[in-house]
């Protein structure tokens, strides 16, 4: 999961490492070294190497006998001492209560709790949903702009009102309402963090419904059987058109400009 986040970090407008604050798991390092490290093929063995841009501190707990924290250790991994110790503090607060806030939200993220996700689509969904919340329709205190500061008048906002993203604070109607089309092509946009936008797998869907289940003496007559089912799938275009024909997707499609090829 977190190779996925610091992947995702860098592909929405991050190439240079942000500055980051761990505790001393070390899978934290090893994610940061694959993504943003420098790849070096050495005479055994490949490997990461950390980069300039990098700025890293690990906080190590300190226990004592009874495994109570009695201190914290800060540990600069990578980056100049000071710098990084001035930049990002010696401590984890800021993301600690990033994550209260999420626990708070998302009854799937509470420990000891019956309400977890039996599927890791169920819980990205409900992630993605919540983090769409807290940016769009929640305002921030310490985010609202001074109207008048005599008589004390705020303006409310959001955290993407103070990024510049939108100009008020949305209403969850209005977040389940809206379909935001980025300005890319269409297939860029359907990857394979979100299948369930791809109209292929709709289709997928409805031959596993048809295949799966049923006793085959081989690979083969399986293979048989699919390829049965694709021929009589694709002499009905009508069946095609219903099952990945969604509305959004011919709009999208139909916005696209037309490219013509030159002779």
């Amino acid at each position: 999961m977190t190779l996925m986040m610091f992947r995702q970090i860098k592909r929405r407008g991050n190439p240079q490492p942000p500055a980051i604050a761990t505790d001393g798991w070390g899978g934290y390092r090893l994610a940061l070294l694959k993504v943003w490290g420098k790849f070096c093929q050495g005479p055994k063995r490949s490997y990461y190497r950390s980069t300039t841009a990098m700025r890293y501190l690990q906080l190590h707990k300190q226990r004592n006998a009874q495994w109570r924290v009695i201190g914290v250790e800060a540990r600069v991994r990578y980056g100049p001492v000071a710098e990084t110790v001035a930049l990002l503090g010696s401590n984890t607060a800021y993301v600690e209560r990033s994550h209260l806030t999420m626990r708070q939200m998302n009854g799937r993220l509470v420990r000891k709790t019956l309400s977890y996700s039996k599927a890791a689509r169920y819980l990205e969904a409900s992630c993605v949903y919540n983090d769409w919340v807290y940016n769009l329709c929640r305002p921030v205190r310490t985010l609202r702009a001074a109207v008048n500061e005599q008589d004390c008048r705020w303006q409310q906002r959001s955290a993407a009102m103070a990024a510049g993203l939108t100009d008020h604070i949305w209403t969850i109607a209005e977040l389940l309402t809206t379909v935001v089309l980025p300005e890319r092509d269409l297939p860029t946009l359907l990857g394979e963090t979100t299948p369930e936008l791809n109209p292929a797998e709709r289709v997928f869907e409805e031959v596993r419904r048809s295949i799966e289940g049923q006793p085959y003496d081989s690979i083969a007559q399986k293979q048989a059987a699919i390829e049965t089912y694709l021929t009589a799938l694709a002499t009905d275009p009508e069946r095609v058109r219903r099952l990945a024909g969604w509305d959004w997707i011919v709009a999208a499609c139909a916005s696209l400009p037309h490219i013509t090829s030159s002779a």
